[in-house]
């Protein structure tokens, strides 16, 4: 036996149980949320979680170490054409608007983040429609990060020129 539907609905794949230890993957729907797991047997150094490709090439994945899990984006010399220097960033960091808010669906606060209808507007690949017939908007913040990177290196060039 190497796959499993339990009493509960949960699929189990290399195991009979959610309790089990060992390597395994098992997918449920528990208190109103869905739950997808992985584990592997040993401590080793890195494993992945979730691995995506396209085309046959490797995109990008969920990874974890003995600590951590990490996002990969697919970033390879090898993918790319016309690789130069960006451009200066400074505009569209300064269009950006950094809001406060409160969700609606629980009441939390929000004390930074961004509207997506709005960012759109500025970077639009960093924006993302839901495939349901709501499209709700959603961002990927991690690709705001060489952006910024950019801008910081930016400005400390120039704090490096006042310096002189």
């Amino acid at each position: 036996e190497r796959m499993r539907i339990d009493s509960s609905g949960g699929t189990l794949v290399n195991t009979t149980s959610k309790t089990n230890s060992g390597t395994r993957l098992a997918v449920w729907a528990d208190s109103g949320s869905v739950s997808i797991e992985t584990r592997c047997k040993t401590n080793v150094s890195y494993f992945p979680l979730a691995n995506y490709s396209a085309a046959g090439s490797y995109i990008g994945g969920i990874n974890a170490t003995t600590t951590a899990t990490s996002l990969a984006t697919s970033s390879d010399q090898r993918l790319k054409d016309n690789i130069a220097d960006a451009d200066d960033a400074g505009s569209k960091v300064d269009a950006i608007q950094v809001r406060k808010y409160d969700w609606k669906v629980d009441g939390s606060h929000q004390d930074y983040g961004m509207i997506a209808q709005e960012l759109r507007e500025i970077i639009p690949n960093v924006i993302h429609e839901s495939p349901d017939e709501e499209k709700m908007l959603s961002i990927d913040y991690a690709g705001l990060v060489p952006m910024l990177i950019k801008e910081i290196q930016s400005l400390r060039n120039r704090v490096a020129q006042l310096e002189e």
